[in-house]
């Protein structure tokens, strides 16, 4: 994919822990990161409870698959015929919504809602919001 935009961070597969997504994320914060890929690290659900109580306003996606939290996102159906995600068949997931009553709505649990696409790369976010390309 090349270089990622200054506001896209890729923190996957470096064994990660807890105390390390602590560390960083007065700098996410600080860096308005609006792209997270925390995927395959070793973040507990106390390191994802941190992440949904810290203050990152920008942040609209947070990909956290192949970590012992579990992925907080939502559950869909496709249409065999056309590939797409059926719009009613659209829900969160049983973390989502224990994580939702707890720290409130996080627009990085739904990518599906609210970006239209279950993986969105930076590239995706670029092409929606050019005024954030660097």
């Amino acid at each position: 994919m090349g270089k990622y935009p200054s506001w896209a961070k890729d923190f996957s597969d470096r064994n990660l822990q807890d105390r390390d997504l602590l560390e960083i994320l007065p700098k996410l914060a600080q860096d308005g990161v609006r792209w997270l890929d925390l995927r395959f690290n070793n973040i507990t659900r106390d390191g994802l409870e941190h992440l949904c109580g810290w203050d990152l306003p920008f942040l609209e996606v947070a990909e956290l698959f192949g970590n012992p939290c579990g992925c907080p996102t939502e559950i869909y159906k496709f249409d065999p015929a056309t590939g797409e995600v059926i719009r009613n068949s659209i829900k969160a997931n049983l973390l989502t919504q224990e994580l939702e009553t707890k720290f409130g709505y996080r627009k990085w649990f739904h990518p599906v809602t609210e970006l239209g696409d279950p993986f969105p790369l930076p590239t995706h976010l670029t092409r929606l919001d050019p005024l954030f390309e660097d």
